[in-house]
C-alpha cells in the first residue's frame, strides 16, 4: 500500500476534544453511539469531507490532488490522504427539547414541538491521518494543508456534526505529533513495517495558519448579567419534588442558555428589523432558508451555548385560570424555577465575499445592541419582562481587530467602526 500511494508518508496524530454539543448520526437520524461497548463514534469519512470543504473555501493549494477529484473529471487517481475512524468512551447524552415558530405569527407552531440527542461535551477522540506523496517535498505540501485545517479546528472555523450554526460540534486540540517515513530507505520501510519509529510532537499554537482567512468571519460577544429571573425549560422531572419548569443544564449540570435558543431569538428580532428596512426578503440569506424552501439555503450565523455563572435559583407559583368563571383551574397549580447570575452571549457570522460592506454585520450588530440594552428577552415569559440582560460590555471583532467595543457603564463606544456596516441596511 505505501509504495502503491507514494513513496513519502507523514502520519499525523492527534487528539481532539469536543468543547460544545456534539450530533453525528447516521441514516436513520440516531445518534453514532454503541451502547454495548459504551462507546461513540467519529468517522473519518466526515471529517474527511469537512476539512477539503474548508480548504477549498479558503483557496488551498492541490486539494484535488489530496482528496481526489470529482468522477465527472474522469480521473480516477487515488486520494493522497487518509483519515482513520476515531470512538471515545462514551460521557452521557442530553436531550434537548425545542419547537418550531411561525416567523408570520412570531407562535409556537401546532404539533412543532420536538427532542434532539447530542453528546455531552468532554469527548476525547485519537485522530490518525496518513498523507502520501510521491516525492518530500509533495507529502510536506500536503502535511502542511492538514495542519492550517486542525488549526482551524482548534480555532473553531471547522465544525463537525449536525446543527453546527446552534453551536454544536466545536473541538478544541490537545496534542499533535507526527512521524515521516521514506519508502526509498530500507531503515525507514522496516521500521513502518514494525511500527517503531518515534514521533515528533508539534506546537500547537505555532501550527501553520497563514492560509487562514480569518477576516472570513466576525465574531460578536456580550458579557452582562440577568437583569430579570430567565428561564429556558429543560424536559419535565417526573420528581414529585421538583419545580415543574426548571432552567436547562448541561451533562454536568451547568445551567445553559443553548445556542439554538439563541440563534431563534436573534433572527427573530433580526427579521423585525429587516423589515423595518424594507428588506425581509434578505433574511433566509443570512439564517438560512427552512426546509419547504425550494433551494435550502446554509446559515451564516452560529450561535454557541451560553453558561450562566454564579447561579441563583428562587421557585415562583402559578394558576391557570378559567376563561369562562374567572376562577382558577383545579389541579393547574405550576410552580418554575428560573435563574438569575452571569452570562456571556456570543455567535460568529460568516462574511459574504461578494460584498465591500456585508449588511448582516451591521444587523447582528444592532440585535445583540438589543440585547445589552434589556429590550429583548431570552426563553420564555418574555411578555411578562423575563429574560432580559444588563449588559457590561459587548465587543465585536474581526480576529485581532476590533469592530465595535463599547462599556456599558460609558454613554459612548471607544471603537466604533461599526456604524459603516449598519448604515449599508438603509441602501437600495
Amino acid at each position: 500500500m505505501p509504495l502503491k500511494n507514494g513513496k513519502y508518508l507523514k502520519r499525523i496524530e492527534s487528539e481532539i476534544e469536543n468543547i460544545s454539543p456534539l450530533n453525528i448520526g447516521g441514516n436513520d437520524g440516531e445518534l453514532l453511539v454503541d451502547i454495548e461497548e459504551n462507546s461513540v463514534y467519529l468517522h473519518g469519512t466526515m471529517l474527511a469531507g469537512a476539512i477539503r470543504s474548508y480548504l477549498s473555501s479558503i483557496g488551498a493549494e492541490d486539494v484535488e490532488d489530496m482528496f481526489g477529484k470529482s468522477k465527472e473529471s474522469g480521473d480516477n487517481s487515488l486520494s493522497k490522504i487518509f483519515i482513520y475512524d476515531s470512538c471515545a468512551n462514551l460521557l452521557g447524552i442530553e436531550v434537548r427539547s425545542g419547537v418550531c415558530i411561525d416567523r408570520f405569527s412570531g407562535a409556537s407552531k401546532n404539533k412543532a414541538k420536538f427532542e434532539r440527542e447530542y453528546i455531552c461535551e468532554g469527548h476525547k477522540f485519537k485522530l490518525c491521518m496518513e498523507i502520501y506523496g510521491d516525492n518530500k517535498d509533495q507529502a510536506e505540501r500536503y502535511g502542511k494543508n492538514i495542519y492550517i485545517a486542525l488549526s482551524a479546528i482548534n480555532k473553531g472555523y471547522i465544525a463537525l456534526g449536525s446543527y453546527k450554526t446552534g453551536g454544536s460540534g466545536i473541538f478544541k486540540i490537545n496534542f499533535v505529533k507526527e512521524v515521516n517515513y521514506d519508502f526509498t530507505n530500507k531503515e525507514d520501510l522496516f521500521m513502518y513495517l514494525k511500527n517503531s519509529k518515534e514521533y515528533v510532537s508539534a506546537d500547537i499554537g505555532k501550527l501553520p495558519s497563514e492560509n487562514l482567512k480569518s477576516s472570513v468571519f466576525v465574531k460578536y460577544e456580550l458579557e452582562g448579567e440577568i437583569e430579570t429571573p430567565l428561564l429556558v425549560k429543560e424536559n419535565s422531572s417526573l420528581d414529585y419534588t421538583r419545580p415543574d419548569d426548571e432552567q436547562f443544564k448541561n451533562k454536568k449540570g451547568e445551567c445553559v442558555i443553548p445556542g439554538t435558543s439563541l440563534k431563534g431569538i436573534i433572527r427573530s428580532q433580526g427579521e423585525k428589523i429587516l423589515k423595518f428596512y424594507g428588506k425581509e426578503n434578505d433574511i433566509e440569506k443570512i439564517f438560512g432558508s427552512e426546509g419547504g424552501s425550494e433551494k435550502k439555503l446554509p446559515s451564516r450565523f452560529t450561535a454557541y451555548d451560553s453558561k450562566i455563572e454564579d447561579v441563583k435559583k428562587s421557585t415562583y407559583s402559578k394558576i391557570k385560570m378559567d376563561r369562562f368563571t374567572g376562577g382558577v383551574l383545579k389541579g393547574s397549580k405550576m410552580s418554575e424555577e428560573p435563574v438569575m447570575g452571569k452570562v456571556r452571549i456570543s455567535g460568529k457570522l460568516k462574511l459574504d465575499k461578494k460584498c465591500e460592506k456585508d449588511e448582516a454585520v451591521g444587523l447582528i450588530a444592532l440585535v445583540f445592541r438589543d440585547i445589552a440594552r434589556g429590550e429583548l428577552g431570552i426563553g420564555s415569559g418574555q411578555s411578562t419582562g423575563r429574560g432580559r440582560i444588563k449588559g457590561q460590555q459587548l465587543n465585536i471583532f474581526n480576529e485581532n481587530n476590533l469592530l465595535f467595543k463599547w462599556n456599558m457603564k460609558d454613554k459612548k463606544a471607544e471603537i466604533n467602526k461599526i456604524d459603516d456596516y449598519i448604515s449599508v441596511l438603509g441602501e437600495e
